[in-house]
């Protein structure tokens, strides 16, 4: 064998060595995470399922996510019509649902560990009612309700 055959077997067998000290753990390490995550998922939408199933398909209720992030949120304070609507060009959750006032304005998010159990019991899009109000802190902020009613 010469020297360049030698070389070549060393280096194989180093990197060899580092991916079954480093990278094989550190997979493990990803994969144990990735399904510790989605079985907590998991967890709170059959939690969230049987206090759906719970309430005999009555009315479910949630807040409305990302509220404050609307300018002018505070023309819609009350009591209001919606439409839950599919957004698929969301960047940060693929299974996002918008909450949309009458006139076509986004008032915000149904939250993210709610959009699958509305996929599956109310199908899209789904006519709703918010309700709307300050957060009692002098108008800053405010918080939003939406109630889906039995059909």
């Amino acid at each position: 064998m010469d020297k360049t055959a030698i070389i070549l077997l060393a280096a194989a067998a180093v990197a060899a060595l580092y991916f079954f000290i480093v990278e094989v753990p550190k997979s493990r390490r990803l994969r144990r995470k990735y399904a510790e995550e989605a079985e907590k998922e998991e967890i709170e939408r059959r939690r969230l399922l049987a206090e759906m199933e719970a309430a005999d398909r009555g009315t479910v209720r949630f807040p409305i996510a990302g509220i404050n992030y609307r300018a002018g949120i505070s023309r819609y304070e009350g009591i209001i019509d919606v439409r839950l609507v599919e957004d698929p060009r969301n960047e940060f959750d693929e299974l996002a649902i918008k909450i949309i006032a009458e006139d076509g304005s986004l008032l915000g998010y149904v939250p993210r560990g709610m959009t699958r159990l509305v996929r599956e019991k109310f199908g899209l899009p789904v006519y709703a009612t918010a309700e709307i109000e300050q957060d009692g802190d002098g108008g800053q902020h405010y918080v939003g309700e939406v109630a889906i009613l039995p059909q």
